[in-house]
């Protein structure tokens, strides 16, 4: 649906790359009018900026002002300015008091140790870290888990990220050692953009504060249109040229010896529990609840997001053993087939939630087409990021500041069509053709999902012509990422001009050494798939419906399907444990380790 609809825009009307402007006016011409309010001071979770002079002249103070300006609804509790290294870094702040709310100012500083951070975030088991520090001498002044950050940094340096379960971007400086650090936790939850020029190096929360330093070029980036924009995910550049996003799990490093990125911590598939099902199920209903409680600690009332779906269920489901009368907060949209809020109302009802539903009619989402535009700066090709919007203001307003989330559980516990798709292909391959078993399975998938043909899966017909083989492990994968940034070349050539297609073969290049990387730990078909669908988790849906959207009205979400023990161990599992081919069933630990507590039509 998508290619066809690009085809007729590009072909049909000959547009190419090159007068690709005015398709994405509106992108553009949004956040430029946004960028220019706040330069004019029309401005009215946290959001995290820093400008560091590379070529010795100060950094301007009103661009700092600038930059804090535009991310003031990401903080309305709190902005703070710092300049240090003799007013060579600026580092700017907007604050959502969640934790410790008397206390807490940023960009926080610790003059004895001589650091300076800009935080964002949450790390979680703050109590249990502070009770560690002190025993190694520190002291503490505040209950926010930014000082607790400062104090890793201070008791382990760069080994500090082993300690952090949580979601997290800053900017910290050491005049000490003369150094600068910037960190992102390891799933990408927090956004932290960076643009690097000869004389400056800056970080945002958000792309609209890069934008207004005048540094780049108000262009689309080429490397964007021939990857992520094509449903690619590879990459970790914006959709601005120059601007890219520090990559998750990985920290930069600024100092007398130069810039560098490292990783400090990467996905792994290849240690496998030897565990039995029942033992499995029961050690990840007990992950997932600790997961689940570390996020209700807050200073402020905590609620949660609850669609028709599992994912967010199962979370509201242990939020409310712990917490009754738990609010949860859902939205539907009037006379939609896609509306689920019915069958959110219903979960509500039975788990003993105080629901809150937001029923959005085609005026309020079409108002709110331009802000989601201007929040997730990227071109939209799914609704999704309205209703978000929309929901987040809504939650907002009834006073709730800090939201849990479902996200994550698709790509670790293998939930998307994809991933059932690829199994029954991979079987076919295997036995050389199709018998009347595999035949009804593959009747009963297409039957099944066929609402989400293009989105979900790729109805490719020579799937065969684009399996990957592995040279070093001499194994191939069959995977539908692959089919699908394979069988999208042609278009590409097709609705690029020449100067966008010169980069085709660069890109191909980085795309296949990706592919070749996850067959280090990528065993089977499905871990590797589920190693492709965390970038698409990245690159694509935090962008489009997470942080980006929902900070647009100062609420956090909260992730614990992404906490570290959940991760560590749903990455261990087989593959036969996450879905029951038989009854094409993703998902299948998830389903089964929390069948009898939750609602019954969550079965079906």
């Amino acid at each position: 649906m998508r290619i066809k609809f690009f085809r007729r825009v590009f072909l049909e009307h000959q547009i190419n790359a090159d007068k690709v402007a005015p398709f994405f006016n509106v992108v553009l011409a949004t956040i430029d009018n946004e960028t220019e309010s706040k330069r004019q001071g029309q401005a009215k979770m946290c959001g995290v900026g820093a400008l560091l002079s590379r070529n010795g002249e100060p950094v301007n103070h009103q661009e700092l002002s600038w930059m804090m300006n535009l991310m003031r609804h990401r903080g309305p509790d709190g902005q703070g300015i710092v300049t240090v290294n003799n007013g060579l870094l600026g580092m700017v702040h907007t604050r959502l008091a969640i934790n410790d709310q008397a206390n807490g100012h940023q960009p926080m500083r610790d003059e004895q140790a001589q650091l300076v951070i800009s935080y964002n975030g949450e790390i979680y088991d703050c109590d249990a870290l502070r009770k560690q520090l002190r025993q190694r001498g520190f002291q503490f002044t505040t209950k926010t888990d930014t000082e607790v950050v400062l104090k890793l940094y201070q008791a382990y340096g760069l080994d500090m990220f082993k300690h952090m379960n949580g979601e997290f971007a800053f900017v910290l400086w050491d005049e000490k050692n003369k150094r600068l650090l910037a960190g992102r936790d390891r799933f990408g939850i927090k956004p932290l953009y960076l643009l690097e020029t000869g004389a400056t190096l800056a970080f945002a929360s958000e792309i609209k504060p890069l934008l207004v330093l005048d540094r780049v070029p108000f262009q689309a980036s080429h490397h964007y249109l021939l990857s992520s924009f094509m449903g690619s995910f590879i990459g970790h550049e914006s959709f601005f040229r120059g601007i890219r996003a520090l990559k998750p799990g990985h920290y930069l490093k600024l100092d007398d010896y130069g810039i560098s990125e490292s990783p400090y911590w990467q996905a792994d598939f290849s240690q496998k529990v030897s565990v039995s099902f029942n033992d499995a199920k029961a050690e990840l209903a007990c992950l997932l609840k600790k997961a689940v409680d570390r996020r209700l600690v807050a200073d402020t009332e905590v609620g949660c997001f609850l669609s028709g779906g599992v994912d967010s269920t199962i979370v509201a489901a242990l939020a409310a053993q712990t917490k009754p009368r738990f609010k949860s907060f859902s939205i539907g949209f009037h006379g939609e087939g896609f509306d689920e809020s019915t069958v959110a109302k219903q979960s509500a009802d039975m788990l003993g939630l105080d629901a809150s539903i937001l029923m959005a009619d085609k005026p309020a989402l079409t108002r709110g087409l331009i802000k989601s535009l201007k929040h997730i700066e990227i071109p939209m090709v799914t609704p999704l990021p309205v209703g978000m919007v929309l929901l987040s203001q809504h939650i907002r307003n009834a006073g709730i500041k800090a939201c849990l989330s479902g996200d994550g559980a698709d790509e670790l516990f293998a939930g998307y069509p994809y991933f059932k798709l690829d199994q029954l292909r991979a079987l076919e391959r295997k036995q050389g053709g199709i018998n009347a078993e595999l035949a009804e399975q593959y009747r009963r998938f297409y039957n099944k999902e066929q609402r989400n043909k293009v989105m979900l899966w790729f109805p490719s017909r020579n799937w065969h012509k684009h399996i990957f083989q592995d040279s070093e492990c001499e194994r191939e994968y069959i995977s539908s990422y692959i089919i699908r940034e394979r069988s999208t070349l042609g278009y590409r050539r097709r609705l690029f001009s020449a100067s966008v297609n010169a980069g085709q073969a660069l890109m191909q290049e980085q795309t296949s050494e990706f592919y070749q990387s996850l067959s280090k730990y990528a065993h089977n078909g499905v871990d590797f798939n589920r190693a492709l669908s965390k970038q698409q988790l990245t690159n694509y849906i935090f962008p489009v419906q997470g942080d980006r959207v929902q900070m647009s009205h100062s609420v956090e979400a909260r992730v614990p399907f992404l906490d570290n023990d959940v991760v560590s161990f749903a990455q261990s599992l087989p593959p036969e444990y996450l879905m029951d081919m038989k009854r094409l069933q993703e998902k299948h630990i998830l389903h089964e380790s929390f069948k009898d507590s939750l609602p019954a039509h969550m079965h079906y």
